[in-house]
């Protein structure tokens, strides 16, 4: 960040060893969010969709299969379950099939856009059968997709030794610019989708959207709970605020430097509130 405001000669662009080491943090964090994703889906994956869970994953594979004909089935589902059935072994094996594809992604190596490939169809097959619903799930699942498409990471072990400026978290070169353009259009469509799904069809009145929020999300935290007894005028002011990161600021990411940077920055700033108000992670 300091590099970024009070570059050499007022110059607000990142070099290149810097936007090496950006782009390969980028990829192994997504790498590591999908390694915790599915480690949290080997609690779930069976009291939501194993033989004696909620909703059976074999019931609905054998309701598809009844009425479509194959390969529209697969179009409709895709998922590996149609091959290897929905059994609770085979549930199981998925999630960690899929885990150990993400981490091998994270470490690097010249496979590790294969790696990338398997952890997305993996949390493409547990879609359906879990309900990755979610903003965040559907967020991760195109993110992770994106990833397939980079070029191999090094190897963490050794990427020191390799890489041009030095750092174990770099990539060797750069996304192509079309590849760097489709994360920040996917991050507006997230950030613009939130802000879409809380302005349109409201007015001036609704202005305690922030402090219903704080105390009716899923289990605030105490921080929520103090937030929530804050004066009216704070949330009309937070509502403001959120107005203006949500739908202003991803305009922002397809501007300069310097404006891209303001826009990451009020989206950090964002979700630590969030995070810090309520416990989804």
């Amino acid at each position: 960040l300091f590099k970024i405001f009070y570059g050499d000669n007022g110059d607000y662009a990142l070099g290149e060893q810097d936007r090496l080491f950006v782009w390969g943090l980028l990829a192994r964090g997504i790498a590591f969010v999908m390694c915790l994703s599915f480690s949290s889906l080997s609690f779930q994956v069976l009291p939501l969709a194993g033989k004696n869970g909620v909703t059976p994953f074999y019931r609905l594979l054998d309701a598809v299969r009844a009425d479509l004909p194959a390969p529209k089935r697969y179009l409709k589902l895709p998922t590996i379950f149609w091959l290897t059935g929905a059994s609770d072994l085979a549930l199981r094996l998925v999630v960690l099939a899929g885990f150990l594809s993400a981490l091998l992604a994270l470490i690097g190596g010249a496979y590790s856009p294969v790696f990338f490939s398997l952890a997305w169809m993996f949390y493409l097959s547990l879609n359906y059968c879990v309900g990755l619903t979610f903003p965040w799930d559907a967020f991760l699942l195109e993110a992770g997709f994106l990833c397939a498409f980079f070029a191999p990471l090094p190897t963490l072990f050794t990427a020191s030794d390799v890489c041009a400026n030095d750092s174990a978290l770099s990539m060797n070169t750069l996304p192509h610019p079309l590849h760097q353009w489709l994360f920040r259009w996917l991050l507006a469509r997230l950030m613009l989708g939130f802000g879409k799904l809380k302005f349109i069809g409201t007015n001036s009145s609704h202005h305690c959207y922030i402090k219903g929020f704080l105390i009716g999300q899923p289990m605030p935290t105490k921080v929520g709970w103090l937030g929530y007894h804050l004066p009216l005028w704070f949330h009309k002011f937070s509502l403001v605020i959120m107005f203006v990161v949500e739908i202003i600021m991803p305009f922002l990411l397809f501007s300069n430097s310097y404006l891209r940077t303001i826009a990451g920055i009020s989206f950090v700033k964002l979700m630590i509130g969030i995070q810090l108000t309520g416990n989804f992670g």
